[in-house]
C-alpha cells in the first residue's frame, strides 16, 4: 500500500517548510487548506497525517477528535505553538505520535514522518500476520480449535480433558494434530498464532479496547445476557451498576429489592474475595489487562454462597482524556464446577497424581517427623535409596527460603481447620537446580476423632510453571508490541521497578529451571557460576526474571542446531562494587554477526523468522530502569554473550 502524507496546514510558510523537508522523498502528498476540506475530501487508506493545531475554525484539536470518532488509525503528527502543549498532550494520550513546535525544523519533521512510516508498515505487517494466523486457525477441526482455546486460557491437558469430557490421551492426540495443522514446532508458536488471530480463552475473541467499542453497550449487554447466566453494565464514573434480572434471579433477589450500584454488589461479595476482584478490575481499568475476568463468591438471598465468574471489557472512554467510562460483562454461575473441582482435588486428582510420577509422604503431627517414598527423595534431590525419614533441618535446607514461612503457615492452617492442604513451593536438588513442587495432603484422624497424621502427594510441576511463564511472556510481548507502536524507541514500556531485598543466586537458579526445563531432552547443559557471596540485592525480582528468561530462551534457541558438545549455556553473576552487580548469559551457539549487533536492542529488530523484535528491547528498558546497561558480544568460544548490570 502506498504511503501518503496528508498535510493539513493553513499557514503557507509552514507548508513550504514541510514540502522542503520532504524534498524528493518518494512519498505521495496531499495538501489541505483547512480541516473541513480534509475531513470531506481525504481518502485515508494508508500513510500519515501532519495536522496543525492552529487551523482556522474549530482548530486542529477538533479535527483530531473527529478522526478518533471515525476510528482512523493512521499515525498523526501534530504541529503547533508553545501554548498548544496541553492540547497536544491530550491528543497524544489518544494516539497522536509526535508534537513539533513552530517554527518547525525540517530535520525534525522528516524524522517524524519516517517514524510514522515505520509504525504504519509495522501495523501492516501485524495485520497481515493476523490474517494469515486466522486463515491457519480456520483449517482446524472443531475439537482441535477447542484444544487451542484451552491452551490459550492456560489450561493443562488434564484440565482441558475434564472440560471437554475427553480422556487426556485423546486430548494429546488432538493437540498433536492441531500443532501439525498450524505448522507450529512448539507451544509458543501455537500460542503466538492464536493470539495474533485474536483468539481468546474458550473461543472468546479479543474485544477491542478503547474507542473501537464505544456505542451500543446496552445492546451488547442484552446480547451477553442471552448467552449466559446474566449480564451487567457499569458506569465507572458514577458507580451505577445495571444488573440483568437473570443475574439477580439466580441469587434469589428481585430487581425492585436491590439498590443499583457497585457498592451494593460489593457488599454481597465474600470478604476473602473482595481484594482479588478489585485487583482484577484495576488491572483492566489501568490498561494492564486487555479484559477483566474474576471468580468470586456472592451471598444469596437465602444466606448461602454462590460462585460467580465475571468477564467484562471497557466499551467507552472519554474521548479527551482516555479515562474509562463504561464497562459491560457477563456473569456465570460456576458453583457446581467449583464443587466438582474440590471433589476432584480431594479424591480422583490425588489418585491420578499417584499414577503420574508423584511422591507420597506422611507427616506425624505430634513429632513433625516426615516419612517419604523413593520418588519423594528424588524430588528433593536425594538418592532414591536411603532412609524414609527426612530430618527437619535437612528438609528446610532444601527449601527455597522465600517459601518456608508460607508453606509452614499452610500446614498449620490445614491442621487447625481440618481442611485439605495444597501449596506450590520450590526445592533445590543437590546440584543446585530449582524445581517447582505441588504438595497436596489431608488430615488423618484416629478412632476418637483426633488429628494424628497428614498424608499426601508431591508432584514436580516445573514444566507446568514454565508453560505458564511462556504464555505470560508471549502475551506480554504482544502487548508491548502494541504499546511501543505509539512510543519512541527509547521509551520504557513498563512501570518503575518495585525493589525489594532478593537473593540473586536463587533467582538465577529459578529462572534456569523455568527457561531450560526441557534442556536435558534437547541435550543442552547449563551451569550457574556466582562469584562470592552476593548477599541480598535490592531489585524488582519479577522484572529481572523477565530479562533472564528472555536471554536464557534465546540462548537455548541459539544452541538448538549446533553439535551436542556445544549445546551449553553458562549463567554467571558477580558484584562489581557495593552498589552494582553484573549478570551474563553465554551460549555455545554460532554467535552474533557484526551487522546485527548494533541494532539488536532496538524495537522491532529481530534475527528470528518468527520473532517479534521486542524481547531484547524490553530487556534493555528493564535493565535501564534499574540504572544499569546491557550489551552483547561474542564470547571467547565464539558463542553469543549478553551482559547486563544492575544498580542495587
Amino acid at each position: 500500500m502506498s504511503f501518503v502524507v496528508h498535510i493539513v496546514v493553513s499557514e503557507p510558510a509552514t507548508r513550504v517548510v514541510i514540502e522542503r523537508a520532504l524534498g524528493d522523498r518518494d512519498f505521495d502528498r496531499r495538501t489541505y487548506a483547512d480541516g473541513e476540506e480534509f475531513l470531506r475530501e481525504a481518502r485515508l487508506g494508508g500513510g500519515c497525517i501532519v495536522l496543525d493545531l492552529g487551523l482556522s475554525g474549530d482548530g486542529g484539536g477538533a479535527v483530531f477528535e473527529a478522526l478518533v470518532r471515525r476510528r482512523v488509525v493512521l499515525p498523526v503528527i501534530l504541529i503547533g505553538r508553545h501554548g498548544d502543549g496541553e492540547e497536544a498532550g491530550r491528543a497524544m494520550m489518544l494516539g497522536a505520535i509526535d508534537f513539533l513546535e513552530k517554527p518547525v525544523r525540517e530535520e525534525d519533521l522528516l524524522a517524524a514522518v519516517e517514524r510514522a512510516e515505520t509504525l504504519f508498515r509495522a501495523g501492516e505487517s501485524r495485520r497481515a500476520a493476523g490474517a494469515d494466523a486466522r486463515a491457519k486457525l480456520d483449517r482446524l477441526s472443531r475439537r482441535e480449535r477447542q484444544i487451542l482455546e484451552g491452551l490459550v486460557g492456560g489450561l493443562s491437558n488434564k484440565a482441558i480433558a475434564r472440560d471437554l469430557g475427553l480422556s487426556p490421551r485423546t486430548v494429546e492426540m488432538h493437540r498433536a494434530n492441531m500443532m501439525a495443522e498450524l505448522g507450529a514446532a512448539t507451544l509458543s508458536d501455537a500460542l503466538r498464532l492464536a493470539l495474533a488471530a485474536g483468539l481468546g480463552p474458550s473461543g472468546q475473541a479479543a474485544i477491542p479496547n478503547g474507542f473501537e467499542a464505544e456505542a451500543g453497550s446496552s445492546l451488547l449487554r442484552r446480547v451477553l445476557d442471552a448467552s449466559g447466566d446474566g449480564a451487567w453494565e457499569w458506569n465507572v464514573q458514577t458507580g451505577a451498576l445495571d444488573m440483568s434480572e437473570r443475574f439477580l434471579a439466580r441469587l434469589g433477589y428481585r430487581v425492585a429489592t436491590v439498590e443499583p450500584g457497585f457498592e451494593t454488589i460489593k457488599d454481597l461479595i465474600h470478604p476473602d474475595d473482595r481484594n482479588r476482584l478489585e485487583r482484577a478490575l484495576e488491572a483492566h481499568l489501568s490498561g494492564e489487562a486487555e479484559t477483566y475476568s474474576c471468580e468470586y463468591r456472592l451471598r444469596t438471598a437465602s444466606g448461602g454462597w454462590c460462585w460467580n465468574q465475571d468477564s467484562g471489557v471497557i466499551v467507552e472512554r472519554d474521548h479527551r482524556t482516555g479515562e474509562p467510562l463504561r464497562m459491560v460483562g457477563t456473569a456465570r454461575d460456576v458453583t457446581e464446577r467449583k464443587r466438582q473441582e474440590d471433589e476432584a482435588r480431594s479424591a480422583a486428582e490425588l489418585l491420578d497424581l499417584a499414577r503420574h510420577d508423584a511422591g507420597t509422604w506422611e507427616l506425624d503431627l505430634d513429632t513433625r517427623r516426615l516419612r517419604v517414598t523413593a520418588r519423594m527423595r528424588e524430588l528433593y534431590g536425594l538418592p532414591a535409596e536411603g532412609p524414609d525419614e527426612v530430618p527437619r533441618d535437612e528438609l528446610r535446607a532444601m527449601m527455597h527460603p522465600d517459601d518456608l514461612v508460607r508453606l509452614s503457615e499452610e500446614v498449620d492452617r490445614a491442621i487447625a481447620t481440618g481442611e485439605a492442604f495444597r501449596a506450590e513451593f520450590r526445592t533445590y536438588t543437590s546440584d543446585g537446580r530449582c524445581r517447582w513442587v505441588l504438595g497436596e495432603g489431608r488430615i488423618v484422624r484416629d478412632s476418637g476423632g483426633a488429628a494424628t497424621r497428614m498424608v499426601g502427594l508431591n508432584q514436580d510441576i516445573t514444566e507446568r510453571k514454565a508453560a505458564a511463564v511462556e504464555l505470560n511472556r508471549v502475551q506480554s510481548e504482544l502487548a508491548h508490541v502494541s504499546r511501543l507502536g505509539g512510543a519512541g524507541e527509547g521509551d520504557a514500556p513498563q512501570a518503575p521497578p518495585v525493589r525489594r531485598p532478593t537473593r540473586l543466586d536463587l533467582l538465577l537458579r529459578e529462572s534456569c529451571a523455568l527457561a531450560l526445563v526441557d534442556a536435558d531432552s534437547k541435550g543442552i547443559s547449563y551451569t550457574i557460576d556466582v562469584a562470592g557471596d552476593l548477599g541480598l540485592v535490592r531489585i524488582d525480582p519479577a522484572q529481572v526474571q523477565q530479562v533472564l528468561l528472555n536471554l536464557l530462551r534465546n540462548a537455548a534457541e541459539a544452541v538448538a542446531e549446533v553439535p551436542v558438545p556445544r549445546r551449553r549455556v553458562r549463567v554467571a553473576a558477580r558484584r562489581l562494587d557495593p552498589d552494582e552487580v553484573e549478570v551474563s548469559v553465554e551460549d555455545g551457539g554460532p554467535g552474533l554477526a557484526e551487522a546485527v549487533r548494533e541494532g539488536l536492542f532496538r524495537p522491532f529488530v529481530t534475527t528470528k523468522a518468527q520473532g517479534t523484535g521486542i524481547g531484547l528491547a524490553i530487556c534493555r528498558a528493564l535493565v535501564e530502569a534499574h540504572g544499569g546497561r546491557i550489551e552483547a558480544d561474542n564470547g571467547p568460544d565464539g558463542g553469543a554473550r549478553f551482559r547486563f548490570t544492575l544498580k542495587v
